[in-house]
């Protein structure tokens, strides 16, 4: 039971309401109202109800617009294209498609395990040091490396396993480096990628002449940002901000840095190169957003027909 849950049964707890004035302002049922107005009529439907709720404008012009387009069908169900094959072991409620949508719950037979992280994960011990951090930017500063420099030399010096979790991946050098890495190096690489900019990731390694369907020490997964359902029945699911990079379970990178040559050349960042004790929270992370990834559909990670 939840904390939130055990302080109501106290008899001298009192739940003071919380307006946008307070912190920990977070969850607010006419937000939600006028968010899913929104979602049935549109962005004056939107503005009416925030008036009519006395609100302050929540949304930018680009959000209620973004939100608009992104809203689809809720679907109770994965679909059976993103079926992790682990899992489709027959029986009540896997792999049988709508069809095994069920009210009854059969923990025995329905509930699976997370995906495991089959190509290993280093055992550092639980003290990995004093934390240390430098931060390095892009422009960089005078005598000082480029944040691709960085990341590449971190990748090129891994010798047990590369953990990714990037929102745009793009950058044909820095993947041919983690290739290498796995092909030659035997190093384990996992890459957690945002699924609404996996098509650009998939397209740069055909590019490149590669397959990660084919690459037997690379597991490439698709993740999701948090998921707002409406009354309607209508859905719109958020998407991955979290960029890092952990190599060898000792170092981090982390920042506004994503793996694009647009980032490397063109735009401003800032990212932060973390050792020490401060590496654990990032296994955690990972880890647990691995458990929450779905793998590719077997249409996408398949290599083509008239490939050898």
């Amino acid at each position: 039971m939840g904390t939130s849950q055990m302080a109501c049964l106290d008899d001298e707890n009192v739940n003071h309401p919380l307006t946008e004035a307070y912190p920990q302002f977070v969850h607010c049922e006419r937000r939600r109202l006028a968010l899913e107005a929104l979602l049935k009529g549109g962005p004056s439907a939107y503005a009416a109800r925030v008036k009519r709720e006395g609100l302050r404008p929540f949304l930018s012009s680009a959000e209620v617009d973004l939100f608009k387009r992104a809203a689809k069908p809720f679907l109770h169900s994965r679909p059976q294209d993103l079926r992790d094959p682990e899992e489709d072991r027959g029986g009540l409620g896997i792999g049988g498609g709508p069809s095994s949508c069920s009210s009854t719950y059969w923990p025995t037979r329905t509930d699976v395990g997370p995906p495991c992280l089959a190509l290993g994960w280093p055992d550092v011990g639980l003290w990995k040091g004093i934390t240390r951090a430098v931060v390095y930017t892009q422009p960089p500063a005078e005598n000082a490396p480029t944040i691709k420099e960085v990341i590449r030399r971190l990748i090129q010096k891994a010798t047990q396993v590369i953990a990714v979790v990037m929102d745009q991946f793009s950058d044909v050098d820095i993947y041919l480096d983690m290739v290498e890495a796995c092909r030659i190096r035997n190093v384990a690489v996992y890459v957690l990628i945002d699924h609404g900019h996996l098509s650009e990731f998939l397209e740069m390694s055909r590019a490149a002449g590669t397959n990660v369907g084919l690459l037997e020490n690379m597991r490439v997964r698709t993740l999701a940002g948090s998921l707002f359902c409406s009354r309607e029945g209508t859905a719109i699911e958020g998407s991955v901000r979290e960029r890092f990079l952990l190599v060898d379970g000792a170092s981090v990178v982390t920042g506004s840095y994503s793996f694009t040559w647009s980032d490397s050349r063109l735009h401003r960042n800032l990212i932060t190169l973390l050792t020490g004790q401060i590496v654990d929270h990032f296994d955690k992370e990972f880890r647990a957003l691995y458990a929450s990834s779905l793998p590719l559909p077997p249409s996408l990670s398949l290599p083509p027909t008239n490939q050898q």
